[in-house]
């Protein structure tokens, strides 16, 4: 076990103690119910599973690049959906007067002049991209069934990570089931057969635990917008624009150098290994199928009842000391990467905010935010440094404590 890691005892598993910088300088922007809510939800989430160790009650396979017990992460993952119902059922009003101004924009009163994008515009991509993401997933082999399964999965999932980073403002957010997951579990190995896991196995290449998408992206930059008095949708063309020149460049530099110098040189666990093993993964799957586990259904139904009966007391009491976003990731690899720097974070603010206040708040605030810059603008530092003195033969940079560089 590396040096920087504790391990409370058997089934709880190591934690990370080594305060990111980048993470405490992005917290201190954080509420600190919400930054209580993370820590303590990542530590009940760990004594669970402990617990689970202890009494023999483990879930025998676990899916990959999920939570290190499918039953915790089931669970998060029923409250995270019922997050997702939730913001969608507050806000149908909203979403009636979209499409009413679509289908009769004479008689709206809706203004969308200053959105990123017309809502008739948004809907029509909406379907547009949506029937071709569906007939794609159907062309790697998948039925149309199971296609569209995995497809509302996947939206479900980036719709409550969008929701999360909205909400809370989390420098690292993931799922704790990846789409890929719930669809082989919701219709068992067995069911599906070679050729849609086979399918679903290539899908990793572009889709595992939502972590990187443009929404949340876009929805600070449509915030950067408001604050700044610049238009959305000139925004958003930057947005669009950096989006697909990067793409084009990371693509054409990935290819270029992986035929000259072979994709299995590369090193980097995110760059390569993480497909190796997605494959090795369903591989072994279409050999040994995994049953189907009535428990994993019993822990999502639990965690969403948890989540909402917290979400009932925030609503109708205004009791919010435990927010439900922390349940919702708690199990998830990132918050054992971020916890230690946000349990850190919420320590200094709550002693801050008993000495000074929001004014000695908003003094302090510089110091932090220099953590993050300080932080990157190493990291930028070392690729310099490497790139110039160490053409091919870099070293690891520890950007972030997740990466374990």
């Amino acid at each position: 076990m590396a040096p920087w890691m504790l391990n409370f005892g058997p089934g709880f598993g190591a934690v990370d103690l080594v305060p990111d910088p980048f993470v405490i300088g992005m917290s201190y922007l954080v509420d600190t119910k919400i930054l209580f809510s993370v820590w303590f939800f990542f530590l009940l989430g760990r004594a669970q599973q402990a617990v689970q160790v202890k009494t023999g009650y483990v879930s025998g396979q676990t899916d990959l690049w999920t939570t290190s017990d499918n039953l915790s992460g089931w669970q998060s993952l029923g409250g995270l959906f019922l997050v997702v119902f939730w913001f969608l059922w507050m806000s149908r009003a909203h979403l009636k007067r979209v499409l009413q101004h679509v289908l009769h924009p004479q008689l709206s009163q809706e203004d969308d002049s200053n959105e990123m994008l017309s809502y008739r515009m948004s809907l029509i991509l909406l379907l547009v991209c949506s029937i071709y993401m569906v007939l794609w997933l159907i062309h790697l082999g998948l039925d149309w069934y199971v296609a569209i399964v995995f497809f509302l999965a996947l939206v479900i999932l980036v719709l409550g990570i969008t929701r999360i980073v909205a909400e809370t403002g989390m420098p690292l957010v993931g799922s704790p089931v990846t789409a890929q997951g719930i669809t082989t579990r919701l219709f068992g190995d067995a069911t599906l057969g070679p050729s849609n896991i086979a399918g679903l196995a290539v899908t990793y290449a572009a889709f595992r635990m939502v972590e990187g998408y443009p929404m949340p992206v876009t929805m600070h930059a449509a915030r950067l917008g408001d604050s700044a008095g610049t238009s959305r949708r000139t925004l958003f063309g930057a947005v669009l624009f950096g989006s697909i020149a990067a793409m084009v460049v990371m693509s054409v530099v990935t290819i270029v150098l992986a035929y000259n110098g072979g994709a299995f040189n590369f090193g980097a666990h995110h760059a390569f290994h993480q497909m190796y093993e997605a494959y090795d993964h369903m591989t072994g799957r279409i050999r040994s199928p995994y049953p189907w586990d009535w428990r994993l259904f019993a822990h999502f139904g639990g965690g969403a009842l948890f989540v909402g009966l917290l979400t009932f007391l925030r609503y109708r009491f205004g009791w919010d000391s435990l927010n439900p976003i922390g349940f919702c990731t708690a199990t998830t690899f990132y918050h054992s990467a971020i916890w230690s720097g946000v349990l850190i974070t919420w320590g200094i603010k709550i002693v801050i905010h008993k000495i000074g206040g929001l004014s000695l708040y908003r003094r302090c605030y510089p110091f932090f935010i220099g953590l993050v810059a300080g932080h990157v603008a190493g990291a930028i530092f070392c690729l310099a440094v490497d790139w110039i003195w160490f053409p091919g033969a870099g070293h690891d940079i520890r950007t972030m404590i997740y990466f374990f560089g």
